[in-house]
């Protein structure tokens, strides 16, 4: 999803922009089903805990690319960068931590 939002943000081919959307709307689907995988399966509070605040960012992070989106359909693409070198990345390595945890705990409760 990171590449196509990059895509769209910095070769700025409008062209290609309903394309790069359909394919970040199939991934978010994919992504959807593993979390209820995910969900399905018994976690301590501690993974669940850091579950959660993955989710949290992910929810962030999914509202932040509907408003790039929305900045690159406007042709407003330096609001856009903005965005995504700002906010985007902080919720990015964010959730990225919180995944770390609860691979850790996983790793951990299989010990």
């Amino acid at each position: 999803m990171r590449s196509n939002l990059l895509t769209m943000i910095f070769e700025r081919d409008i062209n290609k922009l309903d394309e790069q959307i359909k394919t970040i709307d199939d991934l978010t689907n994919e992504d959807i089903k593993l979390e209820k995988e995910y969900e399905s399966t018994p976690s301590t509070p501690e993974e669940q805990k850091a579950y959660n605040d993955f989710k949290n960012d992910l929810g962030k992070y999914r509202d932040g690319r509907v408003k790039i989106i929305k900045f690159v359909k406007a042709n407003n693409y330096e609001d856009a960068v903005k965005l995504f070198n700002s906010e985007m990345k902080a919720i990015r390595i964010s959730m990225f931590e919180e995944l770390d945890k609860c691979i850790e705990i996983n790793q951990k409760s299989a010990e």
